[in-house]
């Protein structure tokens, strides 16, 4: 059989340009030394293999990515196809640069893409971040490069922090450290903050992080740790009518005890916290900060929301809203960890493990950008409303096979695709929608 050309010059449209372009593909190989030149291996057809040859596994071996990579690739004969073992030796920190640099150009063309009726909204801010981080067992031969702190037996601990993208619907930061690094020490403020409104975790706590957003000239929204102090200022709103006087002297928390346990309180607190070093000196700053309080009636527990966003610009209703927006990154992250098999990597090889989060990270990507697509192409809100990222998350899943399939042939074969992929996408269409709209969308949500 002769060999047919290795020049693929188009994306597949069942993609619909959620991945960059073949030869974009080929240049960022080059670029991160995974590729010189076009012999047995082409990175593109790699690519698309890893992101939608998922596993049935725990991990995908070397040899089930083989198998899988020689199904997709028709354009040689099978005896000058790759062998396992010439794969298995690509599989280096080479491979992995290529595979992260794919992703941030993933990031680059879904910021492209982003929601106007969003920017609208929100128009004070350049972008809306989310923060968090979530924990994924190794094995434990990988324990001397990422040391666990929570498991009990010898094992690895991978902690992978995200930076969110409400306006992409989709990560623009990865950090991946060991489990022992502190979330905190895995973001780094800087001047991308400004103009720009992040929503932390508790676990991103801590007044002098906060003071350094407020002086790039960021916003936030975050959790009160309960082992705070923040000392009550003023009341700028309330409810109740029969609230104690504010003295400056009193916590946050001894406050919230002494007054009745209902409704909404806004408040203005003051921080305090110690700046960084100056020839051997250290000195403590304060700082005025907004606190929004909600009585959870069904919990009987305050729930208390930190903020620098002025009252003139969001009322304490829609910082509640806000920070509820946060559980968009614990569905990206329960993707990651179920739907996209990271919850544990038992490969004892560390370019493998970085192989496979960074593959999963892009399918992640592609993931959210054909749901917000396939939203999007709705004309009418009440089906918008239907439909559930947490049912599409699974059911892209369920159909990765055909999506495999598909690019398959649209590359190698000689006949028209275009309605094997209307039916896919008709699939996904109807098995991602709910039957009834869901109490609270992400729409309703920004009010867009």
């Amino acid at each position: 059989m002769p060999k047919q050309t290795r020049h693929l010059n188009k994306t597949p449209q069942v993609l619909r340009g959620e991945l960059p372009p073949p030869e974009k593909i080929l240049d960022i190989a080059r670029e991160s030394g995974f590729v010189k030149r076009l012999r047995k291996l082409n990175p593109a057809l790699l690519l698309y293999t890893l992101v939608f040859g998922v596993s049935a596994h725990k991990h995908p071996m070397v040899s089930e990515i083989h198998r899988k990579y020689k199904t997709m690739d028709n354009s040689l004969a099978e005896d000058d196809k790759i062998r396992q073992q010439s794969l298995s030796k690509r599989i280096d920190d080479t491979m992995v640069t290529f595979l992260s640099q794919v992703f941030l150009a993933c990031i680059d063309r879904m910021a492209s893409t982003s929601s106007a009726e969003l920017r609208d909204h929100y128009r004070e801010f350049q972008t809306i971040f989310i923060l968090d981080s979530t924990i994924i067992r190794l094995h434990a031969k990988l324990a001397a490069l990422f040391p666990a702190t929570r498991s009990r037996i010898a094992a690895g601990g991978m902690k992978i922090s995200v930076l969110f993208n409400a306006l992409t619907h989709g990560p623009e930061m990865i950090s991946i450290v060991s489990e022992r690094v502190h979330d905190i020490k895995a973001l780094k403020i800087g001047p991308w903050i400004k103009d720009c409104l992040i929503l932390m975790d508790l676990g991103y706590y801590a007044h002098w992080n906060l003071n350094k957003i407020v002086e790039y000239g960021g916003s936030f929204v975050v959790r009160v740790k309960k082992s705070a102090k923040p000392m009550v200022i003023s009341v700028v709103s309330s409810l109740s009518t029969d609230n104690p006087p504010v003295s400056g002297s009193t916590t946050l928390w001894k406050y919230l005890e002494s007054i009745p346990q209902q409704g909404i309180i806004d408040l203005v607190v003051q921080i305090g916290f110690k700046r960084r070093k100056y020839r051997k000196k250290q000195r403590r700053d304060k700082k005025n900060v907004r606190v929004v309080c909600f009585w959870n009636e069904e919990n009987a527990v305050w729930h208390t929301y930190m903020t620098n966003l002025s009252v003139q610009s969001f009322s304490a209703d829609e910082i509640y809203l806000l920070y509820r927006f946060r559980w968009e990154i614990e569905m990206l992250f329960k993707e990651l960890k179920s739907d996209f098999e990271l919850g544990k990597l038992l490969s004892s090889r560390n370019p493998v493990v970085m192989v496979n989060v960074y593959a999963s990270l892009i399918r992640l990507t592609i993931s959210h950008q054909l749901y917000k697509n396939m939203v999007l192409a709705e004309e009418f809100e009440s089906e918008r409303e239907k439909f559930s990222p947490k049912m599409w998350s699974t059911v892209l899943i369920e159909n990765l096979a055909i999506f495999f399939n598909i690019i398959r042939d649209e590359l190698f074969c000689s006949y028209d695709v275009q309605e094997r992929v209307e039916n896919l996408f008709h699939t996904l269409r109807c098995q991602s929608k709910r039957i009834v709209p869901t109490a609270l969308t992400r729409s309703k949500i920004l009010n867009i």
